[in-house]
């Protein structure tokens, strides 16, 4: 976290509004002056790729002359990424939450917001304790036996479609929110309230770097911290929620998390957070990103509807071409 990284419930409508005005016209000055990075963040751009193919051809890592290293280099950002020493927060003691962004600033491209004081930056040590945490019911094997099921919730949403739909609003976001909320073990009287918050953290990532306006911002927050105080709620028994389904994680890890002490209470708190928030909205993107390109690609679309088993690999590609992330800093 960085200086200017400011927490929107500290701020006035009109600090919050300049502060994020501020940053989005030092991202469109730089943008202006030819800077990748600036461009990528401002979002106008119509073809990424042409960018991204710019940041290739500079070295593996390269000053953007905006205060911040970038590369799109695969080996160099997972060098990056797995390095211990390249953290998430800035070392030394926390800055302040509500330190507008100036013209008088200095004029950097590294951050914007703070929705939750870091529960969506957390350091590496933290994502592998929460893994360890969750694997009974959210690590890869336990959500790979519940495929079947997933595939249900989603031929069910198919069924129920007109000849005109829009794929993101009544596909593929009730499609993952109720998939996730089978797998959390969220109560039937809470999910239309609980889905109706999750789709409005809907830029909950870009915001971390990118502006958004006022009244999103706003509206962002109080989503947010409508869906964490709901959870809250669910996971504050020491025991199993009453009524969780068998192998949920409201069913499952409040009796292993009561074992080893609040900390791994919270735990469970934040990993059914980032699953139920930034997991809809990866997973969303992401199936509306393989059907994008399966539709720009014919003979690709060709081969999976002919072979429904390649449609992992279409997942796969699409990962690797346009991933639902694709700016992470350190």
């Amino acid at each position: 976290m960085t200086r200017y990284q400011i927490d929107p419930r500290l701020c006035s409508d009109s600090d919050l509004a300049r502060h994020l005005l501020t940053v989005r016209g030092v991202q469109w000055m730089h943008g202006e002056r030819g800077v990748p990075l600036a461009a990528l963040l401002r979002g106008l751009e119509s073809d990424r790729h042409a960018l991204y193919d710019e940041i290739r051809r500079r070295p593996g890592l390269s000053s953007s002359h905006v205060g911040v290293w970038v590369t799109a280099e695969h080996s160099v950002a997972a060098a990056a990424l797995s390095d211990p020493r390249l953290g998430a927060r800035a070392p030394g003691p926390a800055p302040r939450r509500n330190q507008v962004f100036t013209n008088d600033a200095d004029s950097t491209l590294k951050h914007v917001l703070t929705i939750d004081d870091g529960t969506l930056e957390l350091e590496h040590e933290t994502y592998e304790r929460l893994a360890r945490t969750t694997a009974p019911v959210l690590g890869a094997a336990a959500v790979e036996a519940r495929a079947g099921a997933f595939g249900d919730v989603f031929r069910q949403r198919a069924d129920g479609l007109t000849r005109r739909f829009d794929l993101m609003t009544d596909y593929a976001r009730p499609g993952v929110t109720t998939a996730l909320a089978d797998l959390i073990g969220l109560p039937a009287a809470d999910r239309e309230r609980i889905g109706e918050l999750i789709a409005d953290t809907g830029p909950v990532l870009d915001s971390l770097l990118c502006p958004p306006t006022l009244r999103t911002s706003r509206r962002l927050v109080e989503a947010y911290d409508g869906v964490k105080a709901a959870l809250t709620e669910l996971l504050g028994a020491d025991s199993a929620h009453p009524g969780a389904p068998d192998g949920s994680a409201l069913g499952v890890l409040p009796r292993l998390a009561a074992a080893d002490g609040t900390r791994a209470g919270n735990d469970v708190l934040t990993a059914c957070l980032l699953t139920l928030v930034v997991g809809t909205h990866l997973a969303t993107n992401l199936v509306c990103g393989t059907v994008h390109a399966l539709l720009r690609h014919p003979r690709e679309l060709a081969l999976v509807r002919e072979d429904a088993a390649l449609a992992g690999v279409a997942v796969e590609e699409t990962l690797r071409h346009t991933p639902p992330v694709r700016l992470v800093s350190r």
